[in-house]
């Protein structure tokens, strides 16, 4: 073998036994167990397990008199060019070791017998060895096929350690670290946050700057899963970019980030005010960046909340104001930073607590389903369809309407599920009144967030089958708002949910910003009118409104749907126009399934 190639395995060697990260170690009492054990079966006064490096022979474990020596004063060495068992009887009449220290001094060895530690990727890190101050025999057959297998044993330990302690670094990293950006997440940097405060001394104080990302709901359903995933990156390595002496970045829950700065007893209130404005400025700048999402680029802004208390507040508690004042930004349009008050931290508990008793009530299906009565205003108020409206029946406390726990439950990730509830209850509803022989369609409404899911059509179907309704009893109502950005994804889930029959409405129509040639290019069937125009008729200037959608549905061969019609003088203004459905007030207000069921059978009476 050349001189190269004996390098490069001494080299590979060398590789294998650093990854095992066992050298200089410490004690370990598995290995301590396995040279008792070795010495008890072999009777010998002296087992070693020894590790090999370059220059060294390291001591694992020991049984009887230890001692450690240079690599080339040691017995071991000569295992590593046979990779074999090796005896010697007598060290003093192998010419090898007769003249080695260990030999011709302390501890005067004699007898020798070392097998070699060969892992799993065939390369010899050490070996196990039977010592004698005494000459020995040399091993029979059964004593070397034990002998071998107890330096597999040491072996496949020394292994399996390996891989426990990469378990046990893979679970730290997940319970303290975020998967996604590698950044602590909110309790560690918290944490940390404490324990640098609790040493800072007395007069110590925590300034913490809380960044929202403004826009994720749009990024989503523009650019999917995906592209989220490279905004929160690009962002995170942004943020990491402007760290400074005891600043601290984590990620928070969702498309949030979480900067804490412990002043030291030099720093004065107004130089960590100062710190706070010019850092959310830096933070504010940075993230304005155009950010590329493969061949495009995605513009965001961020809510950004600042806090400053001082030694005797926790750092949990000023994450959660300067969190509350985020939201307080965030309210206010986005992309400004906010300074905390104590109205906005009131207003943040309760949001947190509304989101709380949300991911529970989405566990316990604590959920309501009423249905509001669409009628067909040319057949004298004939039932012919129901919006199902999703109610959150809170014991003891005020109500909270979909308006405002449905945006939580976007945000916090629930929608999904929720979403599919609302759509499994409604087809079970359907399919019990058309046990009692009424034909009618359920209108369900789809949140945008629904729509960034590509099998979201699938997942409808499958239900829609499973409860024995046809698709083509099912409307699905999507928000105008859902449209303003064109998005390929989305208008795949659109085009496949018509495909699989379903009927599509633009809800809240005239309210958003969605362009004509981006309205009639999808595959809509039905435009609800929002109430805010109908309420205007027939005098207001919201009539003028309610007319053009008119002109334009049937330009468009498209079924017109008013909504909060509440008067005779709208229904007759809506008849003239050519409207033929509407729901409101005038007809029904929002009701169960059940009092839905007698509604109808009264109905027809």
């Amino acid at each position: 073998m050349s001189e190269s190639n004996v390098v490069n395995l001494e080299s590979a060697r060398l590789n294998a036994l650093e990854r095992l990260h066992i050298v200089n170690s410490g004690y370990e009492q598995p290995f301590d167990r396995i040279v008792r054990m070795v010495a008890d079966f072999f009777n010998v006064p002296n087992v070693g397990i020894h590790l090999l490096d370059d220059a060294t022979q390291w001591v694992k474990a020991f049984a009887g008199e230890q001692f450690a020596c240079p690599r080339d004063q040691s017995v071991c060495q000569f295992i590593l060019e046979t990779n074999q068992l090796m005896v010697i009887p007598d060290l003093r009449e192998d010419e090898r070791t007769r003249n080695l220290a260990i030999v011709t001094g302390a501890p005067h060895l004699r007898f020798y017998a070392g097998m070699p530690l060969i892992t799993s990727d065939g390369y010899t890190i050490g070996t196990v060895c039977l010592i004698d101050m005494q000459p020995r025999g040399k091993l029979s057959a059964p004593q070397q096929k034990l002998f071998q297998e107890f330096a597999a044993l040491i072996t496949e330990v020394m292994e399996l350690r390996v891989r426990y302690q990469r378990t046990e670094q893979a679970l730290h990293t997940a319970t303290d670290f975020d998967a996604a950006t590698g950044l602590p997440n909110r309790a560690t940097v918290i944490r940390e946050g404490q324990r640098l405060l609790d040493n800072a001394g007395p007069q110590a104080a925590t300034a913490v700057i809380k960044v929202r990302l403004d826009r994720m709901s749009l990024v989503l359903r523009t650019f999917g899963q995906q592209g989220g995933l490279t905004v929160v990156r690009t962002v995170a390595q942004r943020l990491s970019n402007l760290l400074g002496p005891d600043v601290y970045l984590g990620r928070g829950d969702g498309n949030n980030f979480i900067l804490i700065h412990i002043g030291r007893q030099s720093e004065d209130s107004i130089t960590l005010n100062n710190w706070l404005d010019d850092k959310a400025n830096q933070v504010l700048a940075a993230i304005a960046r155009p950010i590329v999402i493969g061949t495009q680029k995605a513009n965001i802004t961020a809510s950004l909340g600042l806090a400053l208390m001082n030694h005797h507040s926790a750092v949990y508690h000023v994450v959660d104001a300067a969190s509350a004042a985020s939201l307080g930004s965030r309210e206010l349009g986005g992309n400004q930073a906010r300074r905390f008050s104590a109205e906005e931290f009131s207003a943040f508990r309760e949001r947190i607590s509304i989101e709380t008793e949300l991911r529970e009530a989405a566990i316990e299906k604590a959920f309501l389903l009423h249905y509001q009565p669409i009628v067909d205003i040319a057949e004298q108020g004939k039932v012919v369809g129901a919006e199902a409206l999703i109610r959150w029946p809170r014991e003891d406390k005020l109500p909270i309407g979909p308006d405002r726990f449905i945006p939580v439950a976007e945000e916090i990730g629930i929608i999904h599920e929720l979403g599919l509830w609302v759509f499994n209850t409604a087809c079970r509803d359907l399919a019990s009144w058309q046990q009692h022989d009424q034909a009618l369609w359920i209108s369900v409404n789809l949140s945008p967030v629904q729509l960034s899911d590509p099998l979201l059509a699938d997942k409808l179907v499958a239900r829609a089958q499973q409860s024995g309704i046809a698709c083509s009893q099912i409307k699905l109502e999507i928000t105008e708002g859902a449209l303003e950005t064109h998005f390929t994804d989305v208008n795949q889930t659109l085009n496949k949910l018509h495909q699989a029959g379903f009927t599509l409405a633009i809800d809240d129509f005239g309210t958003g910003h969605s362009s004509m040639n981006r309205v009639i290019r999808l595959p809509f069937d039905s435009l609800k009118v929002d109430r805010g125009f109908v309420s205007d008729c027939p005098d207001g200037a919201g009539a003028a409104v309610v007319s053009s959608m008119a002109s334009l549905a049937s330009q468009l061969n498209m079924d017109l749907i008013a909504e909060g019609v509440e008067t005779e003088q709208q229904e007759q203004f809506l008849l003239q126009l050519g409207y033929r459905l509407a729901q409101g007030y005038r007809y029904a207000r929002p009701m169960s399934a059940e009092a839905l069921t007698r509604y109808l059978l009264s109905s027809y009476l």
